[in-house]
């Protein structure tokens, strides 16, 4: 989707962190095209767009882990907590203003 929105934008460059690989492998549902595909089938936008993929993907990679697997860190400034049965990451700060508002 990211590749498809660069696409009908005009970027010249896209540079991804996190694969499809990683993502389907801490189980997150995906589409299973992949950007440099995308890049290639969309020809009749004209000028071609450059694909770097993986890059950074040891900081976003983390970022995606923490909703399927409970050993995962939370991203910096949540922390874990239980909602409707749910295990999620809120952010610390939303927390604390709901407790102000109460």
């Amino acid at each position: 989707m990211c590749a498809s929105a660069i696409r009908w934008a005009g970027f010249r460059e896209y540079i991804y962190g996190t694969s499809i690989d990683h993502m389907t492998g801490v189980g997150w549902s995906q589409i299973m095209i992949p950007s440099h595909e995308v890049v290639e089938r969309s020809w009749s936008f004209g000028t071609g767009v450059k694909v770097l993929g993986s890059v950074g993907a040891d900081f976003t990679d983390p970022l995606f882990e923490w909703q399927f697997q409970t050993d995962a860190s939370c991203p910096k400034g949540c922390k874990r907590t239980m909602s409707k049965g749910m295990e999620t990451c809120a952010s610390i700060k939303s927390e604390e203003n709901l407790a102000f508002q109460k």
